[in-house]
């Protein structure tokens, strides 16, 4: 359709026109009709629904980007204060390791110094023992030489035994001697004259109380008091020692025959030599015709070194 006005010529659509008209139509319905409304507002959410998922991925995906950054800065964080706390109980621990070595270093070298020492002290102590020891075996096998004029008699003895000395013991009858040494007094030596007479009541006869010995149709006898008056016991030596010019009678209480516990408990005299190892020897005196010997420790003198004694006895 053309129209003219003011001489301006003006054209228009009738198409445009009509989808105009249309427009203005449905709007005009749709504001008369609820339902149509309705359906104009389910549609627009409808258009908004096709729009939304865009909207709520793009949302999700910063919220991941968030909690990603989040779990990395605090991940960091405690990763960050892990590695500082280890380092702290690692240079601690290193700490006590290093003292503990040290402090086991000086122990150890405060040990080694007590060893050295003890070391050095044994060697000093073990030099001294040697020494010691070689003049204790020199001395024990030094000797010393007894002799006594009025007896008749010598010897030689331990050297460690000491000094020897006699006494001279009055009765109202006879006399009798004992010999001891001053440093071992589990060894001694004794007689009686031939005068002696016991006043002892006792059955017991003590075994230094002795003129020695004699011997008859090969038979031993141990011999008491003199002229006669003397009961005599018959012995069987353990070992018969010679020396020179004579011998020496090794006894112990097993050498008295018919001397027995039940003739002592009869009260029957008998020689009391005890537990221990004896000898008898002969002198050549008027007055002491012999004596015996007494070992009662053989720790402090063994019975090889008793004989070894009376080996080197001389009558005179």
């Amino acid at each position: 359709m053309s129209t003219k006005m003011d001489g301006v010529k003006i054209s228009v659509n009738k198409e445009n026109k009509k989808e105009e008209k249309k427009k203005t139509s449905v709007k005009k319905q749709t504001l008369k009709n609820p339902d149509l409304k309705k359906q104009a507002s389910s549609q627009t959410k409808s258009k908004s629904k096709k729009i939304s998922p865009k909207k709520e991925g793009k949302g999700f995906f910063s919220i991941l980007v968030s909690v990603i950054l989040t779990a990395l800065i605090v991940g960091g964080g405690i990763y960050f204060w892990q590695e500082r706390d280890t380092e702290k109980h690692v240079n601690k621990i290193s700490a006590q390791a290093r003292e503990s070595r040290m402090e086991f270093e000086k122990r150890l070298n405060n040990i080694k110094d007590k060893l050295l020492g003890t070391e050095k002290e044994k060697e000093k102590i073990s030099s001294e023992y040697e020494k010691l020891k070689e003049k204790a075996d020199l001395l024990k096998n030094a000797k010393l030489s007894f002799s006594d004029s009025e007896l008749g008699l010598s010897f030689d003895y331990p050297a460690v035994f000491g000094e020897v000395k006699i006494a001279i013991l009055e009765k109202a009858t006879g006399t009798s001697f004992l010999g001891e040494f001053s440093d071992n007094d589990k060894l001694v030596f004794g007689g009686v004259s031939k005068d002696f007479e016991s006043d002892a009541t006792s059955s017991a006869i003590n075994f230094l109380d002795t003129l020695g010995y004699y011997s008859k149709k090969d038979k031993y006898y141990f011999q008491t008091e003199g002229d006669g008056k003397s009961k005599d016991f018959e012995i069987q030596p353990a070992k018969i020692i010679g020396f020179k010019d004579g011998e020496a009678l090794l006894l112990d209480k097993k050498s008295f025959i018919n001397q027995d516990e039940f003739s002592i408990a009869k009260g029957e005299k008998y020689i009391d030599i005890g537990e221990n190892a004896g000898a008898l020897i002969n002198l050549k005196g008027e007055k002491y015709p012999g004596l015996a010997f007494i070992d009662s420790d053989f720790g402090m003198m063994s019975l090889s070194d008793f004989e070894e004694m009376l080996k080197s006895i001389e009558v005179k």
